[in-house]
């Protein structure tokens, strides 16, 4: 079957006997065009279903009128976010768009670019890059950006928006939830976007009674995940933790699973806290508890300073470009007190 041609511009313009910069005028109802033209011109776009190419007119214009989001992944929590920014956005007439970067660094250097060669007009970012990876590629930048992510990824001297997860509250509260249960060694499950040594908290490493230990986990395959807690699961291990806080439901999940499959059970044996308060984590068994991010709120505050910024790019005014949004720690059922 032969594909139906696009129509153009100049499609319309042949059909009506008009100039193509007529055209273009009348369906961006310019003063100079007379009414009965515009009306004209947007009937036979219509019959024609005519789409414009926001591409050439970004060329033309400096203005695509898009802003790209570039995430690490797709996620209950990325869809949260994005839901809270493009309700901003397309108020503000911004067409909002995702790409993924699958967890890849280059993949996301790679997205960053593209959607500046396509002349968007601005970018908001999560901070899955490195610092000083991130840094390299804001050097000669344009446009409006906005970072976001754990607080523990901030940048410092750069003109960059920054919107961030303040993490270390609500973790130090799901701590103490463990301690008041009678828990005295507490496994921190953690990567390196989380601020460690500031959950481990002044206040808490006063309690000498209680041992904090950092359980490093860069990935979550199920192999990582074993070599890391191997010896906290290890029955012949007297000194080892029986509950855990971990950097996300998803490694909650998996360390409650592991642990069933060696006969310990949580609650019942360990307690365990997981990071996000994915969609489905109250429905798990047991239910467990977390510490939830606010993630439609982090996303309306990330469009609006994204917008801030934009309605006062040439403007010398000083705006504040740096904002915080509290977690909160969820008590369910996985979390029981320790059984001596």
């Amino acid at each position: 079957m032969k594909e139906k041609k696009r129509s153009t511009l100049q499609t319309i313009a042949n059909n009506l006997g008009l100039s193509r910069a007529a055209v273009s005028k009348a369906l961006s109802n310019k003063s100079d065009i007379s009414k009965k033209t515009i009306d004209l011109v947007n009937d036979e776009a219509k019959k024609l279903n005519y789409i414009a190419n926001a591409s050439a007119g970004a060329l033309v214009t400096g203005r695509s009128e898009i802003v790209v989001g570039v995430f690490a992944q797709f996620s209950d929590a990325s869809s949260k976010i994005s839901a809270g920014i493009n309700e901003v956005l397309s108020n503000a007439g911004y067409k909002f768009t995702i790409i993924s970067s699958d967890k890849y660094y280059e993949r996301q250097i790679q997205d960053f670019n593209w959607a500046r060669r396509i002349q968007a007009d601005g970018i908001i970012i999560d901070s899955l890059l490195p610092n000083d990876l991130f840094k390299e590629q804001i050097k000669n930048i344009d446009i409006p950006c906005v970072r976001f992510g754990l607080e523990a990824t901030r940048l410092n001297n750069t003109d960059v928006g920054q919107v961030y997860i303040n993490e270390v509250s609500a973790a130090k509260s799901a701590i103490e939830k463990f301690i008041e249960c009678g828990h005295k060694k507490i496994g921190l499950l953690m990567n390196s976007k989380y601020n460690v040594e500031k959950i481990r908290g002044a206040h808490l490493g006063a309690k000498k009674q209680v041992e904090l230990r950092t359980l490093h986990i860069e990935n979550l395959d199920d192999s990582t995940l074993f070599d890391a807690v191997k010896d906290e699961l290890s029955k012949k291990n007297k000194n080892s933790c029986t509950a855990f806080l971990c950097s996300g439901d998803l490694a909650a999940f998996k360390l409650i699973d592991l642990a069933r499959s060696k006969n310990i059970i949580c609650p019942r044996d360990i307690s365990v806290i997981g990071f996000d308060d994915v969609v489905f984590s109250q429905y798990m068994e047991p239910a467990l508890s977390t510490v939830r991010v606010p993630c439609r709120t982090l996303g309306i505050k990330i469009g609006k300073l994204w917008l801030q910024m934009k309605q006062q790019e040439n403007s010398n005014k000083k705006l504040k470009k740096y904002f915080t949004i509290d977690s909160e720690f969820i008590n369910r059922s996985s979390v029981g007190p320790k059984i001596n």
